[in-house]
C-alpha cells in the first residue's frame, strides 16, 4: 500500500509523463521527421494514432496529413481549431467537401460537378439553407440568399454580363385566416 506522500510522488509522474506523450512527443516526432529525412521511425501505430489524435492546432494538423499515405488516410478528415479547441471539420468526397461544426450541422457544402459546374450551400447555425450560388460554365452563376425573410437573387450571364437581379418577400407558414 502508498502511503500518502508515495502516492502523490506516483500521482505527479504519471501526469507529466502523459502531458509529455500528449503535448511534448508530438512536436519532438513531427522536427525529427522533417529533420531527418533519410532515417525512418519506426513507432508502433497505436502510439502514432495516439500522437496524432493529440494535435489541436490546425496549421500542425495539415502538416502531419503531408507527411504520408497513411496519415493522410488517418486524418482525411480535415479539423480546424481555434486556441487548441475544435471549432470545425471538414470531408472531403470525390464530388464534395462538407464542412460540419462540433455538433454536426452543416456550416456548408461544396458541390462539384461535371464540366466545371459547382454547387456552393452556405447554413445557418439551425441547418437552413441561407445562401446558393449555382455555376453552370459556359452559361451563368446564380446567387440565391434569404435575409430578413426577403429572397434574393442574382443571374449572371457569362457571355454577355448581364445581371438579372429579382427579390421576393417570403411567407412563413401559414396565413389562412
Amino acid at each position: 500500500m502508498l502511503s500518502e506522500g508515495d502516492w502523490f510522488e506516483s500521482f505527479n509522474l504519471h501526469k507529466i509523463f502523459f502531458i509529455f506523450i500528449l503535448n511534448i512527443l508530438p512536436k519532438i516526432y513531427l522536427m525529427s521527421l522533417v529533420l531527418f529525412k533519410s532515417t525512418q521511425v519506426n513507432l508502433p501505430i497505436e502510439l502514432i494514432k495516439i500522437i496524432l489524435d493529440s494535435i489541436t492546432e490546425t496549421e500542425t494538423y495539415k502538416k502531419a496529413r503531408l507527411v504520408c499515405k497513411d496519415w493522410y488516410y488517418y486524418l482525411r478528415i480535415l479539423k480546424s481549431f481555434e486556441n487548441n479547441v475544435l471549432i470545425r471539420l471538414l470531408e472531403f468526397k470525390k464530388t464534395n467537401i462538407i464542412c460540419r461544426d462540433i455538433n454536426n450541422k452543416i456550416i456548408f457544402e461544396y458541390i462539384d460537378k461535371k464540366y466545371g459546374n459547382s454547387v456552393y450551400k452556405n447554413y445557418n447555425s439551425r441547418g437552413v439553407l441561407i445562401k446558393m450560388v449555382t455555376t453552370v460554365v459556359p452559361y451563368y452563376i446564380k446567387i440565391w440568399s434569404v435575409e430578413n425573410n426577403i429572397v434574393n437573387t442574382k443571374i449572371i450571364d457569362i457571355k454577355t454580363t448581364k445581371i438579372k437581379e429579382s427579390s421576393y418577400a417570403l411567407i412563413p407558414g401559414c396565413i389562412i385566416i
